[in-house]
């Protein structure tokens, strides 16, 4: 057989290989990286949300009111971001003892004799206006209405002293615009009636013009005897007085009213000071006296004879 003359083979197909799992060989599962961890990230400091609250209340704790909110505002803003806020802290302490002895302090001047006196001079008909006690230079007391044992009254401010019944309410007032007076009394008026009202009032005023102790004791005279003229029914004037007391020339108008149901007695005493340029005035009064009450009257002429410029 020629080689070169062979008839070519029908080529044969290729056999494909094929897997075949092992025996008894489980498949492995893939393997999965976990993923890298992030480093926790800080947070600056500056982002507290309370600290510049903080900050506020402590720089404004004079303003108390205003300090403390800011605090506590401040310091739940920080507790809620997980923050400790000292600042908020010392706020809130700092502005709450300002504001305690801002209490304390304004309770001290409204309870206190000069208050009073300031307060009873612009409204003295207030019913608050009762026991008020002067500077150490003045005394008063309020105890027994009954009783007329005396104390004397020495007062810089009104510049002179007098005896007045001890346990009456003491008072310096407003009287006629520009002068300030003693007032004494022993009670008020009641609403729905008439209480007894006994008071001593006295005070001391310029004189118009200088005045000699002839002119100054006629003036008075004249004075007296136009209320007499012009008396109304019930009413009862003593004789005019002009004596001496302590050195000052004094007069003295006294009457009383008998009609029932105003049943009362008033006595001004006059007393001519400081070279006749100054004339002071002590009155003493005992109104309703149909109702049982202190003999005031019993202790006119000692008051009026305790009277003397300091």
């Amino acid at each position: 057989m020629d080689p070169n003359n062979q008839t070519p083979q029908a080529s044969q197909p290729e056999q494909q290989s094929q897997f075949v799992p092992p025996v008894n060989q489980v498949p492995t599962q893939p393997t999965v990286s976990a993923p890298p961890t992030m480093p926790p990230q800080l947070v600056p400091a500056s982002q507290d949300p309370g600290k510049t609250l903080g900050t506020l209340s402590v720089a404004l704790f004079w303003l108390s009111l205003i300090a403390t909110t800011l605090g506590i505002i401040g310091l739940i803003k920080s507790k809620k971001a997980g923050y400790k806020n000292t600042r908020a802290i010392i706020g809130i302490i700092l502005s709450l003892i300002v504001f305690i002895i801002s209490a304390v302090t304004v309770v001290r001047f409204l309870t206190s004799d000069s208050f009073k006196q300031a307060y009873c001079k612009d409204y003295p008909t207030d019913s608050t206006c009762k026991t008020v006690t002067s500077s150490t230079s003045d005394s008063n007391s309020a105890s027994s209405n009954t009783d007329t044992s005396l104390k004397l009254y020495k007062s810089t401010a009104l510049g002179f002293e007098l005896k007045v019944p001890a346990s009456w309410e003491s008072n310096q007032i407003p009287y006629e615009s520009t002068t300030q007076a003693l007032q004494v009394r022993s009670g008020d008026p009641a609403s729905g009636g008439l209480r007894r009202i006994d008071a001593v009032l006295a005070y001391c005023t310029p004189a118009k013009q200088t005045l000699t102790t002839a002119a100054f004791t006629a003036e008075f005279q004249q004075l007296y005897d136009g209320n007499v003229q012009s008396k109304i029914q019930g009413e009862t004037y003593q004789p005019f007085k002009s004596f001496t007391v302590n050195g000052y020339p004094a007069v003295q108008l006294d009457y009383s009213n008998t009609e029932p149901g105003a049943e009362e007695r008033h006595q001004d005493t006059a007393f001519l000071t400081k070279n006749g340029t100054t004339i002071c005035h002590v009155g003493i009064s005992d109104t309703n006296s149909e109702l049982p009450g202190p003999a005031i009257f019993d202790k006119a002429d000692e008051i009026v004879g305790s009277f003397k410029l300091l």
